[in-house]
């Protein structure tokens, strides 16, 4: 009997514990929201001051984000507005390098040169996420506002699969050998049949480049497209791993970042300010949903012996529609992180919140019990912000 009454309040003590943690939990929430306004010229509101007060006090700033809303990407250019005035010069994006220079070349040809170009390469699918209107007006205008030497924008990740025509341009101007057009020439007939070939090919559709291009640039272009196209092969059915291929995927987008980074300082002097914009998993602290080390822990790590400082927030949509780029349809925006039955809920009912997850971490770290994406969430972000029904992204067009 001694035994039951014990377990029993042991049992009311635990429930009153857990209880009273969610109830401080409740507390701590709702204390560190924020309401947020956003326009063209900037963000602003108790939210704004806090996003560019933590931002201005550091070197790299990351911008999580759900992929193909419009809403999202104008949060981005409004944020961005205040950023430039704090010495952002520098966009690091989820594209691939080479792709990264291509658009920002067609970006100072002038209005809709960028438009044209990129809706002839494979059904306007070439330029990752640039192909989203809102998403290539926020890059022409980081390049527009950029002042400084070198490119303003850089891409970090592989190569895209329909990217191939992107990358065949670049080796054609390459090219000085016979065997290199040739080469080439081949290629860019495979892409005529199969604009995707870049990730759907087999491995022996690459032999030729390699063979012709063995050194500089070309031979580095025909090595990523090589990667790209193994990153890509367990996701088209070609067999391999996963996991393996995110690994490989998120390595890369490390070395190419301090590649970004040291050409950067080269050009403009120690300690530049950069902003980037990646999706969610890519910029959290710790390991991604992927469940490999990301690329923002490894930036938030590496931060500190440079002697800067990074500053990672997550945009997420509540409710709305985004855009499949393939069909141009819409569908429900669901949100990365699932708040549903948490403090989170309903926070963003009557209009954009910002979240200040710094503040909430204590509390977070002494509560086990607590829901296991809210928990995640709260250590891989510095802020949260939740905007409500958003609008779908709209895929570019040529005029």
């Amino acid at each position: 009997m001694r035994l039951i009454v014990t377990t029993g309040l042991f049992a009311l003590g635990t429930t009153a514990g857990v209880a009273q943690e969610s109830d401080r939990l409740t507390e701590a929430v709702s204390a560190n929201t924020h309401r947020i306004a956003y326009t063209s010229e900037g963000v602003s509101g108790p939210g704004g001051d806090l996003l560019n007060t933590r931002a201005e006090a550091a070197g790299l700033v990351g911008f999580g984000e759900q992929h193909a809303t419009g809403d999202i990407a104008r949060f981005a250019n409004a944020w961005f507005a205040d950023l430039d005035e704090f010495g952002f010069d520098h966009a690091i994006l989820e594209v691939g390098p080479w792709s990264t220079q291509a658009a920002e070349a067609l970006f100072l040809e002038g209005p809709n040169a960028f438009e044209i170009d990129a809706s002839s390469r494979a059904g306007g699918m070439a330029f990752p996420f640039l192909f989203f209107q809102e998403e290539s007006d926020l890059a022409r205008d980081i390049v527009d506002r950029y002042e400084g030497e070198g490119p303003a924008l850089w891409g970090v990740d592989q190569e895209f699969i329909a990217g191939g025509t992107i990358l065949a341009d670049r080796l054609g101007e390459l090219a000085s050998t016979e065997a290199q057009h040739a080469a080439v020439t081949d290629y860019r007939a495979g892409l005529a049949e199969n604009p995707w070939m870049l990730g759907l090919a087999d491995r022996s559709a690459f032999d030729d480049l390699s063979s012709a291009f063995t050194e500089g640039e070309g031979h580095a272009i025909v090595e990523e497209m090589i990667r790209s196209n193994r990153i890509y092969a367990p996701f088209t059915g070609r067999g391999g791993s996963g996991y393996t291929a995110n690994l490989e995927r998120e390595q890369g987008m490390k070395h190419y970042f301090l590649h970004a980074w040291d050409e950067i300082e080269a050009r403009n002097g120690d300690n530049p300010r950069v902003f980037l914009k990646f999706g969610g998993y890519h910029l959290m602290r710790g390991h991604s949903g992927t469940n490999v080390p990301s690329l923002g822990n490894f930036i938030a790590e590496w931060s500190i012996p440079e002697g800067t400082s990074f500053y990672n927030i997550m945009v997420d949509c509540v409710g709305g529609e985004m855009t499949d780029p393939r069909s141009g349809e819409t569908s429900h925006c669901d949100s990365y992180f699932d708040t549903t039955d948490t403090p989170f809920e309903g926070l963003a009912a009557n209009g954009p919140v910002v979240i200040n997850l710094e503040a909430l971490r204590p509390l977070a770290s002494a509560s086990p019990d607590m829901d296991a994406d809210l928990h995640q969430l709260i250590f891989a972000f510095d802020a949260y912000v939740m905007l409500p029904d958003v609008a779908a992204a709209n895929v570019i067009e040529a005029p």
